[in-house]
């Protein structure tokens, strides 16, 4: 009975091993492939142009109690708020005027310093506060591009040096 219990054993373990052998899934014998995708996207080259400065043209202080500020803007001017500063009429004044050229329905961020300090070559400086859009979405593709605006205001006292004030600074666009 010993030999056929070890005969029982062997068929049994070979029958296990066929088993295992028909169950295990035969490795992959020949290439694998998977496909990737490649992608870009052209857009346009951005093209900025400058058609306006930001100018507060010519301003006359008179007796100014504290400070007065001058605000430029895409709609005009504000010269003050007690009628201590009188802006000439007949000399022009304008918001800084930009126009980019891209890509159609791209959005193109804008970036300007928040403040600039003009000076008179001499003592004088001013802070001028800077506003602009943070970012425009392009309507067209190239011609006629998208304007936008850059305004301005500076606080003026009665002890502001008179002389004529300038500072040239950067308007960055990208997409």
């Amino acid at each position: 009975s010993g030999e056929l219990d070890m005969k029982k054993f062997a068929r049994m373990a070979v029958l296990a091993a066929a088993a295992t052998i028909v169950a295990t899934p035969a490795a992959a014998v020949g290439p694998v492939t998977q496909q990737a995708t490649s992608r870009a996207k052209i857009l346009k080259a951005l093209n900025l142009r400058k058609d306006a400065d930001l100018d507060f043209g010519t301003i006359v202080i008179g007796g100014v109690v504290g400070t007065e500020t001058v605000t430029v803007s895409q709609s005009g001017r504000t010269c003050g708020s007690a009628g201590q500063l009188t802006c000439s009429t007949t000399d022009p004044f304008s918001a800084a005027k930009f126009n980019i050229q891209g890509s159609n329905n791209q959005l193109v961020n804008i970036t300007v310093p928040d403040t600039v300090t003009m000076s008179n070559g001499a003592a004088g400086s001013l802070v001028v506060d800077l506003t602009a859009p943070a970012s425009v979405t392009l309507t067209s593709s190239g011609v006629p591009g998208d304007d936008f605006y850059i305004e301005g205001s500076v606080d003026l006292a009665a002890t502001t040096p008179e002389g004529d004030y300038t500072v040239d600074f950067d308007v960055t666009v990208e997409y």
